[in-house]
C-alpha cells in the first residue's frame, strides 16, 4: 500500500506554512508527479512509477515518497534497492509510527538480496563444474623445413639447366650455319670472323653452365628423396 498523505507530509515540512495558504508551484508539480506514480503503481507499472516518484522527491523531500519508491522497488523484487529507499525514509522521518516495522522489513530486504546473490554465484558455478575438461589433441608436426625447400629448389634449378641449355644450342646452331659464308666472303675480301668466334665460346660456355646445373640438380633431386623417406619412416 502507498503512502497517501503526501500532501499533508508536503505542507507540514513547509515550515510552518498555513492550510488556507495556495500552494506554490513545486508543491503543485509535486502533487502531480505523485498522482501520476500512484497511478502508475496501480497498473503494475512500477519502473514508471519509480521515475515518477523520484521527480517529485527532487521537488520536497518528503518520507513518505522515499517509501513509495521502496515499496515499487520491493514489488520488482530489487530488494537491495527497496532497503535502501526505506533506509532513506527512517532517516527523513526516525520517529514514524512503522519505524519498528520498517527496520524489520529492511532487514528481510538485505536477507533477501544475500540470498539471491548467493542463488546467483551456484547457479553461474554449476556450469564451470560440470563441463567436461577439454581434451587433449596431439598434431603430428609437419615436415622439416629442408624437405619442403629441396622440392622448389630441384625443380628450379631443372629449369634453369634446360635454359642454359637451350640458349647454348641456339648459339653454336647460329655460328655453324653462318660460318661457311663468312669464311668463303673472307677469301675474296678483308673481313673477320672474330664475331661468329665469340659466339661460339658463349655458346660452349652456356652448355657448360647447363652441364653444371644438370649435375646440381640430380644432387638435389637424390636428397630430396632420402628424406622424403626418412620423414615417412
Amino acid at each position: 500500500m502507498l503512502r497517501c498523505w503526501v500532501l499533508l507530509a508536503c505542507l507540514l515540512s513547509l515550515g510552518g506554512r498555513s492550510f488556507a495558504q495556495a500552494p506554490t508551484g513545486s508543491e503543485t508539480a509535486a502533487r502531480a508527479h505523485y498522482e501520476r506514480g500512484a497511478a502508475l503503481f496501480d497498473d503494475a507499472r512500477y519502473v514508471d512509477a519509480i521515475l515518477e516518484f523520484e521527480a517529485a522527491r527532487a521537488l520536497h523531500r518528503v518520507a513518505a515518497f522515499e517509501y513509495n519508491i521502496g515499496r515499487c522497488h520491493e514489488r520488482l523484487e530489487q530488494w537491495t534497492l527497496a532497503a535502501d529507499a526505506f533506509e532513506r525514509y527512517l532517516r527523513i522521518d526516525p520517529k514514524a509510527q512503522d519505524a519498528a516495522g520498517i527496520v524489520t522489513r529492511i532487514a528481510e530486504l538485505r536477507e533477501r538480496a544475500s540470498s539471491s546473490g548467493r542463488r546467483l554465484e551456484r547457479l553461474l558455478a554449476a556450469p564451470l563444474a560440470k563441463a567436461p575438461r577439454p581434451a587433449v589433441v596431439l598434431i603430428a608436426s609437419p615436415p622439416t623445413t629442408p624437405t619442403r625447400r629441396l622440392g622448389p629448389a630441384t625443380v628450379g634449378v631443372g629449369i634453369a639447366a634446360l635454359v642454359f641449355a637451350s640458349i647454348g644450342s641456339g648459339l653454336i646452331a647460329s655460328v655453324s650455319s653462318a660460318y661457311p659464308g663468312r669464311e668463303a666472303l673472307c677469301r675474296t675480301r678483308a673481313c673477320s670472323v672474330d664475331d661468329l668466334r665469340g659466339q661460339l665460346h658463349g655458346g660452349y660456355a652456356t652448355l657448360a653452365l647447363a652441364g653444371v646445373a644438370t649435375v646440381v640438380d640430380v644432387a638435389l633431386i637424390v636428397a630430396w628423396s632420402r628424406q622424403r623417406k626418412s620423414v615417412t619412416r
